[in-house]
């Protein structure tokens, strides 16, 4: 059942999203216990997307209210899913808290962990739309410590994932879903620690900022998202056109795309003009191309360098485009990128 699902899953999310890249799976360990430790943007699709995208079957952690209707939990636990009571759904109930009330969970994660398998838990502990994650909860470092004391699994890893989407609820949009690390509990474990569920908790938060998009604000993550998917769109025009894409040389300036045509070099930086002073971004894109240019010319390890400037959209003033082309720019924006 696991694998028709998984399979079922695949189809769908291929269907919904443009593309699914998938960024160091050969960091997963092929056998033995594995806690992988992912951020969750995306409600459900956060668990069709790794279940789907790990070479491994999973066993799933989710909140426990989603257990509540007994016909649901029936198709969860049958899917392969256990509960996790999070103390912020407690809250209501004016009872201490009990402290055994994940036992049962534990319980079936250890056993997972003991016979070599693989645990998803999603520590933030709840999906959300904030740019940034979220402070994680202590659940997915006790899970790990809980299983390492008891000997049930002296070789546990926890493996950082994480998602990005460009526009999650928007068809035909792009996903990456990357790899980290693998942090060995046992080495770990090697070094005394004075607390160890709280450090263990801020490791698993370092090593997910690693392979996470964290922004300080939402206009931020949103520039940030037109930029990228910018460069996407310049790139997949010139792939089109069959243009022979360049990567930076070494020492050389870091460009946001080069290509080569008819003997010529272009380097190229992008812009963003959403949310920003369109002219001041378009008098720092200028500037920075040419300085690109500049010390590529010193360089002389190219043919004739020709500096394009890229925008996401077409700039308001179209006196940009005559005053670029007097400083020797190529200036061209999304979606038609003219004279690329």
């Amino acid at each position: 059942m696991y694998a028709l699902l998984r399979a079922l899953a695949g189809v769908a999310l291929r269907w919904f999203y443009r593309s699914i890249q998938v960024d160091g799976r050969e960091r997963i360990p092929r056998r033995g216990p594995v806690l992988f430790v992912v951020n969750h943007p995306n409600a459900l699709v956060d668990a069709m997307l790794v279940g789907w995208a790990v070479p491994r079957r999973v066993l799933l952690t989710a909140k426990a209210t989603l257990f509540g209707n007994p016909f649901g939990a029936m198709l969860l636990r049958w899917v392969g899913v256990v509960p996790l009571r999070r103390a912020s759904d407690e809250k209501t109930v004016r009872e201490p808290l009990d402290p055994s009330r994940n036992e049962d969970t534990f319980l079936a994660v250890r056993t997972a962990f003991q016979a070599g398998r693989a645990v998803l838990i999603f520590p933030e502990g709840k999906s959300h739309d904030e740019p940034a994650m979220a402070p994680l909860r202590t659940g997915a470092a006790r899970m790990a410590l809980d299983a390492w004391n008891s000997g049930a699994a002296p070789m546990l890893s926890i493996v950082p994932v994480g998602l990005t989407f460009e526009r999650k609820d928007t068809p035909r949009t792009r996903v990456l879903v990357q790899v980290g690390e693998p942090l060995r509990l046992e080495r770990w474990c090697d070094v005394q620690h004075a607390r160890p569920v709280e450090e263990l908790t801020a490791e698993i938060d370092a090593r997910l900022r690693v392979v996470t998009r964290n922004y300080a604000s939402a206009d931020e993550a949103a520039r940030v998202v037109r930029l990228a998917s910018t460069i996407a769109a310049l790139i997949e025009y010139l792939s089109r056109q069959h243009i022979e894409l360049r990567a930076h040389a070494r020492n050389a300036p870091r460009f946001d795309a080069g290509w080569s045509r008819n003997g010529d070099v272009f380097v190229a930086e992008v812009k963003s003009l959403t949310g920003a002073s369109e002219d001041q971004q378009i008098r720092l894109g200028i500037g920075q191309v040419l300085d690109y240019a500049h010390q590529l010319q010193l360089a002389r390890t190219y043919g004739r360098i020709r500096p394009v400037l890229v925008l996401e959209k077409q700039p308001t003033d179209p006196r940009w485009t005559s005053l670029a082309e007097a400083s020797g720019i190529l200036l061209t924006w999304a979606p038609g990128f003219a004279g690329c």
